[in-house]
């Protein structure tokens, strides 16, 4: 299960704040810096403030730490895993991210096609979300 801490979801209510004022902005050079801020509270603030505060539990973290081991031992490059990020049982929402022609680092990956064919959790089927990279 992962829970935001109070700072990264005031972050996050400030950014949207900042949204919405950006909308009613009419002067160019206003909303251009403003752009300027919200990509660098979204893109650089916020994944720190995440990284240091969010609350992943401890035996999810240690299993996941446990799996990127095994895969660099098997010299694997990549990993695909799926996570439950808090209880499943009443609703199962999957969001999905293909990398398929993105380029990362210095490399496009240009035939990578992740989806969910089926998947049932106590008999009901799990809605799946495309995600950006």
């Amino acid at each position: 299960m992962m829970t935001d801490s109070y700072e990264v979801e005031k972050l996050v209510g400030m950014i949207g704040e900042k949204r919405k004022y950006l909308a009613k902005l009419t002067n160019d050079f206003q909303k251009r810096k403003l752009q300027e801020e919200i990509l660098f509270l979204e893109k650089q603030v916020l994944p720190i403030l995440r990284r240091e505060t969010t609350l992943l539990y401890s035996d999810i973290t240690n299993y996941v730490e446990g799996k990127i081991a095994d895969a660099v031992d098997a010299d694997c490059n990549a990993l695909l895993m799926f996570i439950p990020l808090g209880d499943i049982t009443e609703k199962c929402v999957i969001g999905v991210i293909n990398p398929k022609t993105q380029r990362i680092g210095q490399s496009n990956i240009d035939s990578m096609e992740i989806s969910v064919d089926s998947m049932g959790v106590e008999g009901r089927e799990v809605e799946v979300i495309n995600m950006e990279v």
